[in-house]
């Protein structure tokens, strides 16, 4: 399952005809994973995937849809098998955990367009130090 998840990973940010497949297979896979060994840490991976991705706005909240559904399904079956023996620490932790796993396709997006933007002002600076010369 890891293996699979590792290669979908590495073909969501190559591909481009299969992107989608391959970002909801990623999920998928997560999302077992988190049920089977509480691996709910990779799900982080794929928000970072389709954060950092160039879209369109209504793409991008529907993959948001979809990550969060691959998030809360795992979440709420881990916390009716679980929810009796956490304590007050296992509350916060998940808390905080579960605030980055909201937040981070945002941080992802908002890293990725300052990158693009920096490059193209290299780019341009680039340009302009040509024409001066």
């Amino acid at each position: 399952m890891v293996l699979i998840f590792v290669i979908a990973y590495r073909n969501s940010y190559v591909a481009t005809t299969y992107r989608p497949f391959w970002l909801l297979l990623q999920m998928v896979v997560s999302a077992i994973l988190a049920v089977i060994v509480q691996a709910l840490y990779l799900s982080i991976y794929t928000a970072w995937v389709f954060g950092s991705i160039p879209m369109r706005r209504r793409s991008f909240w529907g993959y948001y849809g979809a990550y969060m559904l691959s998030i809360l399904v795992p979440t709420l079956f881990l916390y009716y098998y679980y929810g009796g023996q956490m304590g007050r620490d296992d509350w916060v932790g998940l808390a905080v955990y579960g605030l980055f796993c909201i937040l981070s396709p945002f941080a992802a997006g908002s890293i990725q367009r300052y990158n693009r933007k920096n490059r193209q002002l290299m780019q341009t600076n680039q340009r302009l130090t040509e024409i001066i010369k």
